[in-house]
């Protein structure tokens, strides 16, 4: 018989879920949306800024003596822009940093210039066929590198949606010097209808479907076959110590665990 008296010393512990700091929603929670551009001047090493700086001066430099600096600055933003609504649709639990997206769209003028001005680029140290032979094998390049992850810290979601507005954009507002019927009345008027569904479209997906499942009680893992990271995040919690009677709780964070990691958990 115990009577009335504990014995021993009173513990209690729990395992339970909370939302991970990483994955907090800044941007549509805490309606910081200048983060929609102010991600391009933060890089992850001195590497990430210098490879951004020389890509850049190398691609817009030429760019920006034909089509101008206040054309070329609006293009590069909004490439910045669309490159984070891209990293938001595909990689919505990665943290992306860096002018890629930028860098990256002005890739995608080069290519928007091409295609509007190919009859006048005939003549010329970079003639048309120099041009897309260049675009061509750097694309390729690319294409490989993501193939055999040979930057595995890279968001190449924010690299695609950078190339895919540089485009479009650039049929819209880069200068075309003879334009022929097909641009007049089919590339130029085609590129702005897309970008305009892509934009109600986006607008739509991120005001209904933001936050994306969390991942961790997503039906579609499967143990052990998913390495992304969670938004949701085991916390191991006891009594404080030395507070007899008391019922406050310390809390700590588990070490960041996969998808399929955290679903076995739990």
């Amino acid at each position: 018989d115990c009577g009335d008296e504990p014995r021993g010393d009173p513990a209690l512990w729990l395992r339970t879920v909370d939302s991970w700091p990483k994955c907090s929603n800044l941007i549509f929670e805490e309606h910081e949306y200048y983060r929609f551009l102010s991600y391009q001047f933060v890089h992850g090493d001195l590497y990430h800024l210098l490879y951004n700086m020389v890509l850049q001066a190398m691609l817009a430099t030429p760019m920006e003596r034909v089509h101008g600096t206040l054309t070329m600055l609006s293009l590069y933003q909004l490439c910045v822009v669309f490159a984070a609504v891209f990293a938001i649709w595909f990689d919505p639990y990665t943290t992306v940093v860096g002018a890629s997206g930028g860098v990256y769209g002005v890739y995608g003028l080069h290519w928007a210039n091409l295609a509007i001005n190919f009859d006048s680029m005939k003549n010329g140290a970079l003639s048309r066929w120099i041009r897309f032979g260049f675009l061509f094998i750097w694309a390729m390049a690319e294409f490989f590198m993501y193939l055999a992850n040979t930057s595995p810290t890279s968001s190449h979601s924010a690299h695609v949606g950078g190339i895919f507005f540089g485009f479009c954009g650039g049929m819209l507002l880069l200068d075309n010097f003879d334009k022929s019927w097909a641009e007049k009345y089919i590339l130029i008027p085609g590129a702005g209808i897309f970008l305009a569904l892509i934009f109600f479209w986006s607008v739509i997906q991120l005001s209904t479907t933001w936050p994306p499942e969390e991942p961790a009680f997503a039906s579609g893992i499967v143990h052990g076959s998913d390495d992304a990271p969670c938004c949701w995040h085991p916390l191991e919690c006891e009594l404080e110590p030395n507070e007899i009677n008391s019922l406050d709780l310390s809390c700590s964070y588990m070490e960041a665990l996969s998808c399929s990691e955290m679903k076995a958990l739990l």
